[in-house]
């Protein structure tokens, strides 16, 4: 059994967070119904590691998505712009918000290439999931002090010029 850490993900933007949920939701949904109308999609191909990657992900023990989710459900009910949340995550839900932002990077540059309905994810959006699950990743794997939203969103832009 791997050690699970507390993960703190400081100042989580309660509209940012909805905006990418809805959008991977779009894209899940579009996903799904491709993948519903070919029979022929082998495991291994991209709609169906995204599916079964959303499974995965959705359901771990965990739970690490879905209890940030109440969080930013109740701050939104609150009327807050911005939440910290403390998680518990092991290596594994680690991982694996690692792998899902990199599906979710591929999907973008297929909806760039006009390979999907589903717009690409807004920069800002991306920029979001990239700094959540580097959090993860980087808290569980080696103990370091969380970095707020805030600072990400100010060092992704200034990448950005």
């Amino acid at each position: 059994m791997q050690p699970v850490m507390r993960v703190r993900l400081v100042d989580v933007p309660v509209a940012l967070f909805c905006a990418a949920e809805q959008h991977t939701n779009d894209l899940l949904r579009e996903v799904a119904l491709m993948a519903a109308g070919r029979s022929d999609l082998e495991v291994g191909h991209l709609f169906s590691e995204m599916l079964s990657s959303a499974d995965a992900y959705a359901h771990r023990p965990a739970a690490v998505r879905q209890h940030l989710a109440e969080a930013v459900t109740l701050a939104l009910s609150e009327g807050r712009e911005s939440v910290t949340v403390d998680v518990q995550a092991d290596a594994a839900a680690a991982e694996g918000a690692r792998m899902w932002e990199e599906l979710l990077r591929r999907f973008d540059a297929m909806s760039r290439d006009e390979q999907l309905l589903t717009l690409p994810a807004d920069p800002e959006v991306t920029a979001y999931r990239a700094w959540y699950a580097r959090e993860l990743l980087e808290q569980v794997q080696t103990g370091r002090a969380p970095v707020s939203w805030q600072v990400a969103r100010l060092d992704a832009l200034a990448g950005a010029r």
